[in-house]
């Protein structure tokens, strides 16, 4: 199987992480509720008056040293850089592009919903697929993966579901639309990562 070309596997990650930045965004601002993992993160933030991507940033670092513990070697730091990147681009996308944006209308918030779900799945199917080092969040995902060999969209709806409860603890921002996501985006990330494996590492047709 041909490796990838660098340029491609940063096409892929950094390309993940705007979809991701958008998706969240777009699912907090749809006022239906945020996905699980942004909902802790949008309550940690509130409890202690910070942006979203300081708080994910110090969630970040919580994942990597548990994550450490189970796999029983150093944290993966250069997972750092992902995560304050990811944190600045959900920030843009937060604090200018969605500033001004307020959707009222039903029709609308799920249109922003759903099209930010599948932001954040393909967002992650693609860092996933790059190689890169991975974002802190789904560092745990691929652990279970690894050690307990569970599926990624297994492993994925069980960190979800811990999510949800955690930011139920926080008083985060649970909806309709956090229930739906909690219970969809692993389906969707197991389906979506077995395209971007086969984009990322596809031969290119000889002329």
């Amino acid at each position: 199987m041909q490796q990838p070309l660098l340029a491609k596997k940063l096409v892929f990650y950094f390309g993940g992480m705007i979809a991701i930045g958008f998706g969240v965004a777009a699912i907090i601002n749809s006022s239906l509720g945020a996905g699980s993992f942004d909902a802790f993160v949008a309550g940690l933030a509130g409890k202690l008056g910070i942006t979203l991507g300081l708080s994910m940033n110090i969630i970040a670092i919580s994942f990597l040293l548990i994550s450490a513990l189970v796999e029983r070697k150093m944290p993966r730091f250069l997972s750092m850089i992902t995560s304050i990147i990811l944190g600045l681009i959900i920030d843009i996308w937060m604090l200018v592009i969605f500033r001004d944006i307020t959707v009222s209308h039903l029709a609308w918030q799920w249109v922003l919903l759903l099209s930010g779900a599948f932001g954040i799945a393909f967002g992650v199917a693609l860092m996933i697929s790059s190689r890169m080092p991975l974002n802190p969040t789904d560092v745990p995902v691929i652990v279970m993966t690894e050690h307990f060999g569970l599926k990624i969209g297994t492993a994925k709806l069980l960190f979800d579901a811990t999510m949800l409860i955690l930011a139920f603890l926080l008083a985060g921002p649970i909806g309709i639309g956090t229930i739906v996501i909690t219970f969809s985006l692993g389906p969707v990330i197991g389906i979506l990562s077995r395209h971007t494996e086969h984009w990322m590492f596809v031969r290119p047709h000889k002329k």
